[in-house]
Order: C-alpha cells, then sequence, then structure tokens
C-alpha cells in the first residue's frame, strides 16, 4: 500500500532515503541539497584538497557523507575530516586539521556549537585570510554573535571568539525568491507576501514561519501533477483513486517528477523526490550576512552580485593548499669570501713564518727558542686554517657534501688544536722543569722529549677520533625549519644540515674533557713560569700569553657555540672559524713577530 507524501516542513535527511519513503516529495531543502554548491564552490575558486568537520554525526553526518561521495566522484581531495563529539576535546580536532595543514575548511555544526569551536580556532591561529571557513547557514543563525558570548565559558573572550570567526561564509538555500519574479499563481513574489500577511493578520495568535512559502508551494506543485495526471487515467478520475491502485499512483508520482514552476520560494522541481532550488552563498563580514552569489543546481552556474575575491578577508581568493619550497640553508657568499680572504692571509703568514724559521734556524735569537718545535706549532697552525677550508666547503656546498665530511673536519680540527697547543704545552713544560732545578747545568731537555710529549698526546687523539670514527661516527642530519615567506600562500621549508649522531654528546664531552684537562695544566704552568726570565729560553713570556689567550678564547667561544640555535648556523660559521684563525694567527703573531724584529740586530751585534 502506497501513497504520495508532500512536506514542507522535514528538513532532516532521512527523507531522501527511496527505500524508506519511496513515494515521498518535499519542497523544503534539506542540509544535503548543499552540496552541489559546495562542490561548484571548489571548481569555481580552483580548490581541490578541503577538510571538513562536523558536531553531532547524527544530524549533520548525512550531509557530509554525501559532500565525501561527491568529492571521490569528483576527483578532490580530502585532507581530513573531524567528528566532534565533546566539546570538551574540541582542540584535538582543529590541532588535526591543522596537522594535515587544511585551509578550506567545510562545517557542520549548530550555533551553539560555535562558539566553542571559533575558540580553538582562535587559540590555534587557523584564521584569516589564509584560512576559509564555510558553514551551513541553516544551522547558523546570524544571532550566536550576540552578547551570549561573554558567557560562553569557553577560556575565551568575545572579541578572540569575533576575531577568529571574522569573515566566515554560510551556504544556504532559497527561502523566498525575489521580490518582482512571477510565480504559478500570478502574483508576484511581493504581491504574496502582502496577500500572505493580511490574511494571517486576522489569526494574531499564529505567527509565520520562515518555511511559510514552502507550504504554499507545495499545494501547488501537488495540484499541477494531479491535474496533468487526469490526462493520463484513460477516461477515469482521480476520485477513483484508491490506496490499492498502483497505476493511478504511478502515474501521479511519474507527474510529480515532471512537475517544474516558479513559486514564491523560488524554482520548483524534483529529482528523487528531492527539492531542486537556487541556493546562495553568504558573505558575513562584520558579522552582517549578505547574499553574493545564487548558484543553479541545473546549469551549474554561480552568478555573482559581487567581485568574487571580495568575498575573502584581504580580497584575495585563497589557495586550498600551501606552495611549500624546499631551500637549504647555505652560508653566504659574502662570508665565504670574507672567511677565505683572511684565511688565505693566515696560510701566507704562517709559511712565511715557517720559511723565516727554517732560514734562520742557525741564528743565535733563533736557535736559542727551539725552531724544530716552532716548526711543528706552524704545521699545527697550518692544519687550523685547513680546518677553516674544510668548514667552509662543507656549510658552502650543502646538500652535496658527503658525511664522510663531519669526521674529516673533527679529526682535521682536532689533530691542529693538539699539534698547536702540545707544542706550546711542551716548551711552557719545559721552563716549568728549568725553572724548579737548582742548577740548570744539571740537566739538559733536548727536543726529541718535547716531540715525543707532542706525539703522546696527538696518539691519545688519534686513539679517540678512531674510536668516535669506527663506532658512532657523525652523520649528516637535516632538519626542515618553517620560514615565513612573502608571500602568504607559500612556505619556506628551510632545511639545516648539521653533523650530528645520538651519542654526538658523549664523544664530544670526551675530547672536550682531554683538551680541557690539557688546557687547565698548561695554564697552571704558564702560571708558575709567568715570571721567569731565562736567557736561552727567550721566548718563555710570550708562550705564557698564547696559553692565556687560548684557554680564555675557548672559555668564551665554545659555550657560546653550542649554545647558538641551529637558525643561527650562520653566526656559528662565523663565530666558529673567526676564532680559529682569530687563535690561530695569534700565537703565531706572538711568538715571531718578536723575534722577526730581533734577527737583523743579532747579525751585527
Amino acid at each position: 500500500m502506497y501513497y504520495i507524501q508532500m512536506s514542507f516542513i522535514a528538513g532532516t535527511s532521512t527523507i531522501k532515503d527511496r527505500v524508506l519513503y519511496p513515494s515521498m516529495y518535499s519542497t523544503v531543502f534539506i542540509q544535503d541539497d548543499l552540496n552541489p554548491l559546495r562542490i561548484g564552490m571548489m571548481k569555481y575558486f580552483g580548490w581541490t584538497q578541503v577538510s571538513t568537520i562536523l558536531f553531532d554525526k547524527d544530524y549533520f553526518g548525512s550531509q557530509i557523507d554525501e559532500f565525501h561521495s561527491l568529492l571521490q566522484t569528483e576527483n578532490f581531495t580530502l585532507l581530513a575530516s573531524s567528528v566532534i563529539v565533546d566539546l570538551g576535546r574540541t582542540s584535538e580536532h582543529i590541532l588535526r586539521l591543522k596537522q594535515y595543514n587544511s585551509r578550506v575548511i567545510f562545517g557542520a555544526f549548530r550555533s551553539s556549537q560555535a562558539p566553542a569551536i571559533f575558540c580553538e580556532v582562535y587559540k590555534q591561529g587557523m584564521y584569516g585570510h589564509k584560512y576559509v571557513w564555510i558553514l551551513s547557514g541553516t544551522s547558523m543563525y546570524t544571532s550566536w554573535t550576540d552578547s551570549r558570548l561573554d558567557g560562553a565559558g569557553t577560556g575565551c573572550t568575545r572579541e578572540q571568539i569575533l576575531e577568529a570567526a571574522q569573515g566566515y561564509i554560510t551556504l544556504d538555500n532559497e527561502y523566498i525568491g525575489e521580490s518582482d519574479q512571477q510565480t504559478i499563481s500570478g502574483r508576484s513574489v511581493a504581491e504574496y507576501d502582502i496577500f500572505i500577511r493580511s490574511y494571517m493578520a486576522q489569526f494574531p495568535d499564529y505567527k509565520l514561519t520562515r518555511k511559510h512559502t514552502f507550504g504554499y508551494d507545495t499545494a501547488w506543485a501537488l495540484a499541477l501533477a494531479l491535474n496533468a495526471s487526469i490526462a493520463c487515467l484513460n477516461g477515469s478520475s482521480l476520485t477513483a483513486f484508491n490506496y490499492n491502485n498502483s497505476d493511478i499512483l504511478n502515474i501521479i508520482q511519474d507527474k510529480m517528477d515532471q512537475v517544474r514552476f516558479e513559486g514564491v520560494s523560488g524554482p520548483v522541481s524534483f529529482n528523487n523526490g528531492r527539492r531542486i532550488g537556487l541556493s546562495y552563498i553568504q558573505s558575513n563580514k562584520n558579522f552582517v550576512r549578505t547574499s553574493v552569489a545564487k548558484f543553479d543546481p541545473e546549469k551549474d552556474v554561480l552568478n555573482w552580485t559581487i567581485y568574487p575575491s571580495m568575498l575573502f578577508q584581504g580580497g584575495k581568493i585563497p589557495k586550498d593548499v600551501f606552495t611549500y619550497v624546499t631551500k637549504y640553508f647555505t652560508v653566504p657568499l659574502s662570508a665565504v669570501v670574507s672567511i677565505i680572504i683572511i684565511d688565505v692571509i693566515g696560510f701566507v703568514m704562517a709559511f712565511g713564518f715557517l720559511t723565516f724559521n727554517i732560514y734562520f734556524r742557525e741564528n743565535r735569537n733563533i736557535k736559542m727558542s727551539s725552531p724544530r718545535i716552532n716548526n711543528v706549532i706552524i704545521i699545527g697552525a697550518i692544519i687550523m686554517y685547513t680546518s677553516v677550508c674544510i668548514s667552509t666547503y662543507s656549510a658552502y656546498s650543502i646538500p652535496n657534501v658527503g658525511k664522510a665530511t663531519c669526521m674529516i673536519n673533527t679529526w682535521v680540527y682536532s689533530l691542529g688544536f693538539t699539534t698547536v697547543f702540545g707544542a706550546l704545552f711542551s716548551k711552557t713544560w719545559r721552563v716549568h722543569v728549568l725553572f724548579k732545578q737548582t742548577s740548570l747545568a744539571r740537566k739538559v731537555i733536548k727536543d726529541s722529549q718535547l716531540f715525543g710529549q707532542v706525539g703522546i698526546l696527538l696518539l691519545f687523539d688519534v686513539i679517540l677520533l678512531t674510536a668516535w670514527s669506527v663506532f658512532h661516527p657523525l652523520e649528516m642530519q637535516q632538519i626542515k625549519i618553517n620560514r615565513e615567506a612573502s608571500d602568504d600562500d607559500v612556505v619556506l621549508m628551510e632545511v639545516f644540515v648539521q653533523c650530528n649522531h645520538r651519542y654526538f654528546v658523549y664523544w664530544a664531552a670526551a675530547e672536550y674533557a682531554y683538551k680541557g684537562l690539557l688546557l687547565a695544566f698548561g695554564t697552571f704552568l704558564a702560571w708558575e713560569t709567568r715570571n721567569i726570565h731565562v736567557p736561552i729560553l727567550n721566548d718563555s713570556v710570550y708562550i705564557g700569553f698564547c696559553v692565556y689567550n687560548i684557554v680564555v678564547v675557548c672559555a668564551i667561544g665554545v659555550p657560546t657555540h653550542h649554545i647558538l640555535m641551529l637558525e643561527q648556523s650562520l653566526l656559528k660559521y662565523i663565530l666558529q672559524n673567526s676564532l680559529t684563525i682569530f687563535c690561530t694567527s695569534l700565537v703565531l703573531c706572538i711568538l715571531f713577530i718578536p723575534k722577526a724584529s730581533m734577527v737583523p740586530c743579532s747579525r751585527y751585534c
């Protein structure tokens, strides 16, 4: 037993089920009827990736499920979909949208849930001209922005909630046609409005609902279908209808499917019992709702009353996805050139002193200062200058350098430091030992003993570095950091490459502990010999100066280098290499400039 059912009030999604309601027709729109407009907007603005968020799946679930199906049919991408059941956990759902880089969000929730949702939107910064929130005008009443927001208990102030919701977009169907539109009744919409209000004036205890136009058009739709059915009854009349006569039911239902007219609620037609009609895009700038575009689902056309870009904050159509630009951080060429020029000057100076030291090795002043040990210091300095070149190559050639460069640079820097300071330490130790003797003639400390000390220190370095290289070698690690780009739709992903390992801190601590003890002992010896002036060791005071300077610079530079953030890689590069060049050059200048000034005099004295 079947019969035609007509509705102008049922707005739930269940009425679209043709299995449960095979002969149901509705002139009222349901939430699902906005889905063609949602798809139409995406096509118009060129969006291909969207996200959805809804509250109370039982009420809003059907329209969102249908929207998801349409997205798949149209080859669009659904980035994320969140269903809020407990408003207390709204932050988790907004965070999920943010993690998926959602920018165009279609929401389905009531006005009562809006304060809590937009509060979380504010807290997580998902608002402004980069984001689009598109909601249903049927469930989002304009009155939700009234003063009751102050007592919403969301954790946000009224101003914060309104700031996050500013410029949201609503979609809604037509409830009443344009005022001058001629309807099937012969009246214009304006004339109908006058008629219905004057008629209702006779019944002061009753009020017109928002859906009164649907009731009026329901009567016309049924009347038109019944009239059209008469010609197909083969001489019978509609009065012969009974609930067991499926033939008459089929005829009436067929004519209902063909109904098409201009009603007071706009154009009326049906597709599987669902109303086909116009829908609107509404602007909510400053929370004043204005229809700015009309969508005809049959023609799949959007007609605008404004420039489409004016719908959005900033007057620019937001993109549905950020454009990610990956850029490797490299040291600027200007910094590289500056460091290399200074480093080359250091190389020239070191080779100049080495040549000087070899050429004048038989000179009395040079010979008294152990020229062979001085040569070791100069060679160590050259190694230190070389480490600057390797560091510069690594910093400027990323990401083309191999991971082996990490350990190579560590080896060169560590061995160079040990060579320079080990030689200085051995010379300081000799001064200290000689000073402690009662007679200088009793004990002679040869250069070979000093070479042995430097060799032992280097051997310890080699053992430590070999173990480090074998068990936990440093690796090139890439760390991505988002940077603000000049274009709001572009996210600059700057990639920083650093040499690291999960056990790096332990090996580095071992290196620092070893060299720290060496520096501490060297400082002690330098302090002990600060007032010693031994004629046959004419550079003892200068050696002490060198030790002090290295200790002070290392005490300041090493902690500073590790405190600097990864984003400050340029500063770290400049600091490390500048201090290396400075300390190395300072040692060479302190030790050899006085000798160079004494050599000409010694020829004639």
